[in-house]
């Protein structure tokens, strides 16, 4: 229950892992790349290129090497689909509902567990972003919440 999380957790500065609370939203049962593809194609986004060839997963040859990259969404998940080497790309960050705001609907709002009072809301909330890839590689994240 939201009073119970707030008592437990949010008053206590526990760190906590949420699970089930997302299980009924829509964007759990549609959201795939294939959705993406078949809905949003058009969709403008930048991904990163990590255009190295040091095979090892080094964070600093990442950053020396990554190119930002504009594109459609539809043409990325082709990319990102074929047979080809694309395992260093990714859409990062992208911000998801000014981009395709019809995507909210997909979504139920948290804030009944966040009790943000109504002045701190803009100062602690953050847009949210998608991160989109084919999943083969892992990298050191600096981000202090990844959603």
């Amino acid at each position: 229950a939201p009073a119970e999380f707030q008592r437990r957790f949010v008053r206590e500065n526990r760190p906590v892992v949420i699970t089930g609370i997302a299980d009924r939203w829509k964007a759990i049962k549609r959201w795939s790349p294939e959705y993406f593809r078949a809905s949003f194609a058009d969709a403008k986004v930048t991904f990163t290129a990590w255009e190295s060839t040091n095979p090892a997963n080094d964070p600093a040859d990442y950053y020396e090497n990554r190119r930002r990259l504009g594109t459609r969404l539809g043409k990325f998940i082709d990319l990102m689909n074929t047979g080809q080497d694309f395992s260093r790309n990714y859409i990062t960050q992208f911000p998801v509902f000014r981009e395709i705001p019809r995507l909210r609907e997909d979504l139920e709002s948290l804030e009944e567990y966040m009790r943000v009072p109504a002045p701190l809301r803009s100062r602690f909330t953050k847009a949210p972003t998608m991160w989109l890839g084919p999943a083969q590689r892992r990298f050191i994240s600096t981000a202090p919440i990844i959603c």
